[in-house]
This record gives C-alpha cells, structure tokens and sequence, in this order.
C-alpha cells in the first residue's frame, strides 16, 4: 500500500532489527533523493522551488518512461507524483512503479488536481 515498511506477525527480533536498520539507515542519509514526476514545466518548476532544500536533490521527469528509466539508473528516497499526466495515465503508472519489487519500499507522495475522495456507487 506504499508503506514505508511493514512486518507480518509473528514477528521476529531479527525482522524488528533489519526494519530498524531500514528506517536508520533512510533518517542518516545526509541528502534525500527526490524523483519529481510533472508533465507541466510551470509546475514542475514550482514544487521543486517549494522542496528545495539543502538536504534534498530533486530530479524532475515529465512522463513514466523518463521516470522508470530514472528509477533503474539511480536510489531515490521519495517520489512525488502527478497524476494528471496529459499522455499517460499516472495511476497505472503508480501501479507499475509499485508493481516492480526493487521499488516497492520507495515512498511515493501523490499531488494532484484530481478528486480522490469520490467513491464509485454500488449498484
């Protein structure tokens, strides 16, 4: 569910200890790697001026290939995501982000202009 980590009970010590390594070794890093995934250059731009930081180097992709081909080459900490992409759909990329085990612990923030909070009727 994009869960920073998770463990399954019964847990063991050694599982806590390698969930604690995990979560020490993402607060120690001394730069956070940001992958920015924004088709629209206006916005792109205005969400990395709002995340720069000292301690944060943002990468921006328009599209899913740019950003799959991104996440093969290099370890990002965070991905933020629009899902109003104009040539693609950024749910299903999501889908395919998290799909992919080596991406699977990557954080991914959703930003978007889109309604989530609609649920479909049953009928």
């Amino acid at each position: 569910m994009g869960a920073f980590s998770y463990l399954e009970k019964p847990v063991s010590k050694d599982a806590l200890e390698g969930a604690f390594t995990h979560i020490s070794t993402f607060l120690n890093k001394k730069v956070k790697k940001l992958l920015l995934i924004e088709d629209d250059t206006v916005q792109q731009q205005a969400i990395a001026e709002l995340l720069h930081g000292e301690d944060v180097e943002i990468t921006t992709v328009p599209g899913g290939r740019e950003a799959l081909d991104k996440l093969e080459a290099t370890e990002f900490d965070t991905i933020v995501l629009d899902l109003l992409l104009v040539n693609e759909d950024g749910g299903r990329l999501l889908e395919e982000i998290k799909s992919q085990p080596k991406f699977q612990d990557v954080p991914v923030v959703v930003y978007t202009g889109k309604d989530l909070s609609k649920r479909r009727k049953r009928g």
